[in-house]
């Protein structure tokens, strides 16, 4: 903008409720017009988009990413709690990397080791680092899945995930 008197019009596209503005438009001072993008406690992409009201300029977009606070919690999410003895059945499980707020840590890299007490077994994880005890794995997008079965014998399989800063600690449920 080359003046200070446009109103410029401010919109913010997202699917969830990652941040909001202080305004919805503002008037252009020396060629700028500014609002302030606050975010909410959910973390995320949004796109802002600004339009010069009664203009023949097209509108402009920017996407921003909201991001995650520091590591806070390291939560281990089975699809069921139950599995059957006998080695062929088996269930998925999610390991969840959140900050305070319950984003998922998907913006740094963290070496995660998991472990199990129990008849268990993991299926579809490699472990990185043979020389350590549990399995290493590498989490880039805040999640590492894998599943574990059964054995021939019975009895409570209770998964562990650690990283440096911090372990989840095995639900009884």
């Amino acid at each position: 903008l080359s003046n200070s008197s446009s109103k410029v019009d401010f919109k913010l596209n997202q699917e969830l409720p990652f941040s909001y503005l202080n305004e919805d438009s503002a008037v252009a001072e020396q060629g700028t017009a500014e609002v302030i993008l606050k975010s909410k406690t959910t973390a995320g992409q949004v796109k802002l988009e600004a339009e010069i009201k009664n203009s023949l300029y097209p509108k402009v977009s920017k996407d921003i990413f909201i991001m995650p606070g520091p590591l806070s919690k390291v939560s281990v999410l089975p699809k069921s709690n139950v599995i059957k003895t006998g080695g062929i059945s088996y269930t998925p499980v999610r390991i969840q990397l959140e900050d305070e707020f319950g984003n998922v840590k998907n913006d740094e890299m963290f070496e995660l080791t998991i472990w199990h007490d129990g008849p268990g077994e993991f299926k579809n994880i490699e472990d990185k680092n043979d020389e350590k005890d549990g399995i290493q794995v590498f989490v880039n997008e805040g999640v590492a899945e894998f599943n574990i079965s059964s054995t021939d014998k019975q009895g409570q399989i209770l998964v562990h995930a650690e990283t440096e800063l911090l372990s989840a600690v095995p639900s009884e449920d």
